[in-house]
């Protein structure tokens, strides 16, 4: 069952105008791709230029309404964007649809080409209307959480490496549909994620934040996954969160052993996470009561609390190094020619420093407020066509680059 969407579009505001149209309809003309094989390009029907990448699980039947993910890639890869998510695929039997036009840009175009993907598929495949997903990375999680904010017509956002867009209508507040934000801890956008949560976690707003060993990209498979996982235990459908006949002691024993794992080689707040997961998404008869004692026993330690404290110390100077870096360099970028260099090699240098000197949580901020300096540039040049090609820009950039990282000369 459906459902088509159209957002009407202001210089000021977007608001959503929903017309429902519920039916049940696989397109017989149209030729069956491969099941278990992703499917580069698929053109949208009567829209030019615009196409998607499929992936349809092997237990897919074009009779049976099936679950379906909408993924946004920041470059519109649609490969590379349904690539992560094969694994919960296969487990849930979630057709994978990614937008090969969909990128970082003006969301009324994004708009667009959504509103065009979403009556293409919707019309051609048997869709649960109950069990629709988004998910996105950098400013593709920023447009999927947009686009369920505005319509509250989605089942759930796994949001990859970025929160949420400017504009406060794009927010989740009073909507219903569960919201997982998966990020890595060198992230560039980590800050942002964890401010995210406490907004989120203020309102009683049903999200979790998952984790990661990494920096600005795609989750692996197993975090997508787990975020999945998430989902379905918290889908109040059927006879069961999970698919018919699925156990839950399987999903609860891998989460635990990671909470027991990541406690174990002192990676405390992970630990936590798990541990908060593992008490609110499963049901009270499989939780025993030595977990949430284990639970409060690791937020009452020493070991943990340090490392909160610690955490806490040190966004609170990446928000304030972000804040100075920023603002000198809007101001600079306004007079390439006559940038104080002298300025930027101490202030880098400053950063170079506390990646060889500090703690693991000092050198995780330097790996992001690094990686925002760089994305902040390239993206300053590739929103500006004129720069693309400009000498001075060119030249800056790579000086930059080469102070940013003075090792490698390149960012990782």
């Amino acid at each position: 069952m459906p459902i088509f969407v159209e957002f009407a579009i202001s210089r000021k505001t977007i608001k959503p105008v929903l017309c429902l149209f519920f039916w049940v309809l696989y397109s017989s003309a149209q030729e069956m791709p491969k099941l278990g094989e992703i499917v580069d390009s698929i053109q949208i029907t009567n829209t030019p230029g615009e196409s998607f990448a499929l992936y349809l699980p092997k237990s897919f039947d074009a009779k049976t309404a099936s679950p379906v993910l909408f993924v946004f890639d920041s470059a519109a890869r649609g490969r590379v964007g349904i690539t992560p998510f094969v694994e919960s695929s296969e487990k849930y039997g979630i057709i994978l649809i990614c937008s090969n036009n969909s990128k970082n840009g003006p969301y009324e175009k994004n708009f667009s080409v959504a509103n065009n993907l979403f009556n293409h598929v919707l019309k051609n495949y048997t869709v649960d209307s109950g069990q629709m997903f988004l998910s996105g990375f950098s400013g593709g999680s920023r447009l999927a959480a947009a686009i369920a904010s505005l319509s509250n017509q989605f089942r759930g956002v796994i949001a990859c490496g970025a929160g949420f867009s400017p504009m406060p209508s794009h927010t989740p507040s009073t909507q219903d549909f569960l919201y997982a934000a998966i990020c890595g801890i060198e992230d560039m956008n980590y800050l942002e994620i964890v401010n995210n949560d406490q907004y989120l976690e203020r309102l009683h707003f049903k999200h979790t934040v998952i984790s990661f060993d990494g920096g600005h990209q795609w989750p692996p498979m197993e975090q997508i996954a787990h975020a999945f996982d998430w989902m379905f235990l918290n889908i109040k459908k059927g006879t069961g969160p999970l698919r018919k006949g699925a156990s839950l002691k399987e999903p609860f024993s891998k989460d635990l052993d990671r909470a027991l794992n990541y406690k174990r080689i002192g990676k405390y707040l992970l630990a936590s996470e798990y541990y908060r997961r593992l008490l609110d998404s499963y049901p009270k008869t499989l939780v025993p009561d030595s977990l949430r004692n284990n639970y409060e026993a690791l937020m009452a330690s020493k070991e943990y609390r340090m490392a909160h404290k610690q955490r806490t110390t040190v966004l609170e100077l990446e928000k304030r190094t972000k804040d100075k870096i920023f603002s000198r360099l809007k101001s600079d970028l306004n007079d390439l020619k006559n940038m104080n260099w002298k300025w930027w090699s101490k202030e880098l240098s400053r950063l170079s420093e506390l990646k060889a000197k500090g703690n693991t949580e000092e050198q995780y901020m330097v790996s992001r407020v690094r990686f925002a300096l760089m994305a902040f540039l390239y993206e300053n040049k590739m929103m500006d066509s004129g720069l693309a090609s400009d000498e001075v820009y060119n030249k800056m950039f790579q000086r930059f680059r080469k102070l940013v990282f003075p090792k490698t000369s390149s960012s990782p």
